[in-house]
């Protein structure tokens, strides 16, 4: 209880600053709110005057972070500076289909990076090696945007197995590989590595002295042992696949969080970006708190050196 005491307390300058960092690039971005709101409408400078100073932009900048900082403790972070609405429901209506991408890509990369890497953590420097290495390296190397496209051309146009866009969970299988192939790549060579460390451990040679299988030898003893890198990596790359699936959005054609993140930037909807980043940190954070608990179940010393 104590350790997570400690890390939650750990967590507020890291929410301040990056609070604190979002204000002032939104400040210092060239550009007048009232302007991109009017989008080459006239008004006359009564009028914009009455927008800013409805908008709060009247006031000194010392004033707005202030504000900004106890609205965001409150979770209550204003209005759109384009479409009026309250900025928290803006982006509860685009969380459900950002939440569906990132799973379905969390599932194949998961699933993809698993397998990989235990064939090639299990047979190392042979043809298993090189063939699940050589497409973990394609699946990093590759840009989203082209496998996208690729998959579309192949599986949506060509074969028409799958529709390119749509809702529900067969117009969800392209996208979720798309996400997913990245993931798996880094998973997969991280998963290696830790078996490799693994496997030359004395415990490892005992159980396989006991005769067990090499199935189990690798499924129950060493994997849990090597999952440690791993549930790291995943935790950091669930808080991007919620927050970063912008090309795969855009490719698919698909709404979510990652292209309201990009309008409200080019439109410099300065509320809206700034829920966006509040709710972005808090995930992070909540994200951050379950790989530790994680750590603990997969590895009990883990927890007792917490509690100590």
């Amino acid at each position: 209880m104590t350790y997570f005491l400690r890390r939650i307390l750990g967590m507020v300058p890291v929410l301040l600053v990056t609070w604190t960092l979002v204000f002032v690039v939104l400040e210092i971005i060239p550009g007048d709110p009232v302007n991109l709101m009017l989008a080459g409408r006239p008004a006359s400078e009564e009028v914009r005057e009455r927008e800013r100073k409805r908008l709060g932009l009247d006031k000194p900048v010392h004033v707005r972070y202030v504000s900004f900082l106890g609205r965001a403790l409150k979770g209550d972070l204003g209005e759109s500076f384009q479409t009026r609405e309250p900025v928290t429901k803006m982006i509860l209506d685009q969380l459900r289909p950002t939440l569906e991408l990132s799973l379905g890509g969390f599932i194949v990369g998961v699933t993809l990076g698993v397998i990989l890497g235990v064939l090639a953590g299990i047979r190392p420097n042979s043809w298993l090696d090189t063939s699940s290495m050589f497409v973990a390296l394609l699946g990093v190397s590759l840009p989203s945007f082209w496998t996208g496209m690729l998959l579309i051309f192949v599986f949506g146009s060509t074969l028409r197995w799958v529709p390119i866009v749509g809702e529900g969970i067969p117009a969800l299988i392209l996208p979720s590989i798309t996400v997913g192939l990245f993931l798996s790549g880094g998973l997969a060579r991280l998963i290696r590595s830790s078996i490799l460390e693994v496997m030359g451990q004395d415990y490892i040679r005992t159980a396989r002295a006991k005769g067990l299988s090499q199935w189990v030898v690798v499924m129950k003893h060493a994997m849990r042992n090597a999952l440690i890198p791993p549930v790291t990596l995943l935790g950091v790359q669930f808080g991007l696949l919620i927050t970063g699936a912008v090309i795969t959005e855009t490719v698919f054609a698909r709404p979510g969080l990652g292209q309201l993140l990009l309008q409200s930037v080019l439109n410099k909807d300065i509320p809206l970006v700034q829920a966006l980043v509040v709710y972005a940190t808090g995930a992070y954070i909540i994200l951050n708190l379950l790989v530790d608990l994680l750590y603990g179940i997969i590895d009990p010393r883990i927890k007792l050196e917490q509690a100590s």
